[in-house]
This record gives C-alpha cells, sequence and structure tokens, in this order.
C-alpha cells in the first residue's frame, strides 16, 4: 500500500475509531441539548484561546461532516448513503452489540476500495506524464542542440552544468546552499521522458539546498526568484553512477525544468 492509500485509510478507519472509542466507555453521563446544565460550563485550551465544550461539540460535529465527504469521495462511496448510515446510526442509538456488521471485515472492503480508487487516479497521472513526454521530447531535442552549437542564450558553469534562462525573475538569488527554497520542477530524462514533475502533481515542494543533488544545489543558486530556469545536469552532479532505478538508469544526465517561487 502507498503513502497516499495509507492516508486514505487510517483518515477514514481513524474517523471510526474514534467514534468508538467514545462510545465504548462506560458510565459516562450523557447531557442532551434540553439537559444543558446551568453551571458555568467548563472551558479547554484550543490552540491559544479557550473554547467552551459547547463550541467544541459543535465543531467537532462539522468536522465529522466534512471528513465523512472527503472520504466518501475518496474513496468511491455514494456520499448520500454514507451520511445516511451516519444519521441512522444516531437516531437508531447503535452500539457494538447492535450494529450488524463485522468491523474487521468492514475494514478489509475499505481497504480494497482505497487501493482500487489509488489505482484509478495512478493510471490517470501515468497516462498525463506520457502525454507530457510525448510533447517534452522535441522541448528537450531543441535544447540539447542548443547546447550542444553554443547557442546564444545558453549558458554553462565550470561543473559541466548548462542551462538558459526561460523566464527571468526580478527577486534576490539564494545567499548560500544553507537556505530553503520553495519551487515547482519537472525532471526530463535526455529523451524527453518525465520522471517527476510538481507541475503535473500540482504543487510546488519546499527543501534546503543541502538536501539534494549537487546539480540542483549549484544550480538553483544561479537563480532569481520568480525565474525560470531549464539545467542539463550531468550524471556526475545527478544521481551518479547508480542511477534511481526504476525511474532514472545508470550515469543518466537530466535535464530540469525549475521555478524559483520564494527563498525561505
Amino acid at each position: 500500500m502507498n503513502k497516499r492509500t495509507a492516508r486514505i485509510l487510517s483518515g477514514a478507519l481513524g474517523l471510526m475509531a474514534c467514534t468508538s472509542a467514545w462510545s465504548a466507555e462506560e458510565n459516562v453521563e450523557q447531557t442532551t441539548v434540553s439537559q444543558t446544565p446551568t453551571v458555568a460550563v467548563p472551558t479547554v485550551s484550543v490552540g491559544e484561546q479557550a473554547a467552551p465544550k459547547e463550541l467544541i461539540a459543535k465543531q467537532f460535529g462539522q468536522m465529522l461532516f466534512l471528513d465523512l465527504a472527503r472520504y466518501s469521495t475518496q474513496l468511491g462511496l455514494d456520499e448520500e448513503l454514507v451520511r445516511k448510515g451516519f444519521v441512522d446510526a444516531m437516531e437508531s442509538g447503535m452500539t457494538e452489540e447492535t450494529a450488524g456488521f463485522d468491523r474487521q471485515g468492514l475494514h478489509k472492503n475499505l481497504n480494497d476500495l482505497a487501493q482500487a480508487a489509488q489505482a484509478i487516479e495512478q493510471a490517470k497521472a501515468d497516462k498525463e506524464k506520457a502525454e507530457k513526454s510525448a510533447g517534452n521530447k522535441e522541448v528537450i531535442e531543441a535544447f540539447l542542440a542548443r547546447i550542444a552549437a553554443g547557442a546564444e542564450g545558453i549558458s554553462k558553469t565550470e561543473t559541466g552544468i548548462s542551462y538558459e534562462v526561460v523566464t527571468a525573475g526580478t527577486g534576490e538569488k539564494p545567499s548560500s546552499a544553507q537556505v530553503t527554497v520553495k519551487v515547482h520542477y519537472e525532471g526530463s530524462l535526455e529523451d524527453g521522458s518525465i520522471f517527476d514533475s510538481s507541475f503535473l502533481r500540482g504543487q510546488p515542494i519546499e527543501f534546503p539546498l543541502t538536501q539534494v543533488i549537487p546539480g540542483w544545489t549549484e544550480g538553483v543558486q544561479l537563480m532569481e526568484t520568480g525565474s525560470t530556469y531549464r539545467f542539463h545536469i550531468p550524471w556526475n552532479l545527478a544521481y551518479g553512477e547508480q542511477g534511481r532505478p526504476p525511474s532514472i538508469p545508470q550515469k543518466a544526465n537530466l535535464i530540469f525544468l525549475v521555478e524559483l517561487i520564494a527563498i525561505k
């Protein structure tokens, strides 16, 4: 099971475990809305503020409602039926003894649904990557040809990194390799096939420049905030002789399109 499948499943099962743990407690005095005590309501700390238990209870119910909607969508379940099951259980006063279903069996079914949902999402991502790679092939070929010809606009560092400025930026450059940067990026092999892309995921990434391949550490320090560069990084400044199987072969020269969004 991959990380995202585990997150979906653990969220759904955590929601179930959270509610069942409280329902299993015995000898706890229940107070309905119509039986609200007249004494002062105790408060508990929430963040930097103190909130009445009544407010926490209301917000907890709202959180459960939102979680039901989110997990229903992620697992491919009919949201209305999930809500109906939730409401029916509350209105009937359902307990573990009267539930009428096998919790372990339900966990397995949820696990199967989560894996199926992940497989569909992965297939969609693979298709998008393949389509993008097909169009990327010509871009990479043209870039490599400009490097070979020493064309105008192509620069090369002493270590062997070739690069071009796709979009100029006006912000500051990283002051050293000790900073953390926020970037969008796309990594390709020389045949144009894309092995990783935050652009396709729609989510930029943050990392310290000391925790990436040497070509990135050096290359990103050349960039101004707001700029986009395309780098050709030789294998010895990338993943070396071993590569990073299965997506990056041994001694693979890599091309990265990098947008520097912010320096932190």
